[in-house]
């Protein structure tokens, strides 16, 4: 049976299958780091995806193939905060491009990020940013392959000690006099 690919706008009626992929990304991330991430069943709410699909500052392209979403790219364009020191500019920030896992390595993420890439061009935006973990070499090496490159690098400090009640308490109490 040959797929028919389609390439269009997500709708509020695309929910279930957005959730299912959101389920691959959230199953991944967890895997890595459940210190930070939590296995719930309720990852990804209806009311959340209901408001990124209402945002008009949202950009939600999805690849339809035989009546299903099997790809999706989600973005929201952004302003770069009043600081002095940082110039003003609009950017488009890609919060998530997700591939089925049967569906990778056909070119779906590609064609994703260069319909992205017409939109922005309507609304005057070339920046296109996103944020990966280290541990998605995959993804990683899709960004360089499309010629992204690191913006900057973020660092963490996991200690091993554990801090007790009270004394996060006792801190929060002092600091706030």
């Amino acid at each position: 049976m040959e797929e028919i690919i389609k390439i269009r706008k997500l709708k509020k009626e695309d929910y279930s299958d957005i959730f299912e992929l959101e389920k691959q990304v959230h199953k991944l991330h967890y895997s890595k780091r459940p210190d930070l991430y939590i296995d719930v069943s309720d990852l990804f709410p209806r009311e959340y995806y209901n408001s990124i699909i209402d945002n008009n500052n949202s950009i939600t392209i999805g690849i339809e193939c035989n009546n299903k979403i099997v790809a999706i790219i989600m973005s929201e364009i952004k302003e770069t905060s009043n600081i002095s020191v940082i110039k003003k500019r609009k950017y488009c920030y890609i919060d998530d491009i997700v591939v089925d896992e049967s569906y990778r390595r056909k070119g779906y993420a590609e064609r994703l990020f260069n319909e992205l890439r017409e939109e922005l061009k309507n609304l005057n935006i070339s920046d296109i940013e996103l944020t990966v973990w280290p541990f998605n070499k995959g993804a990683i090496a899709f960004y360089e392959s499309i010629g992204m490159s690191a913006k900057n690098i973020k660092y963490e400090f996991k200690s091993n000690i554990e801090l007790n009640k009270e004394t996060i308490e006792l801190n929060t109490t002092q600091s706030t006099k």
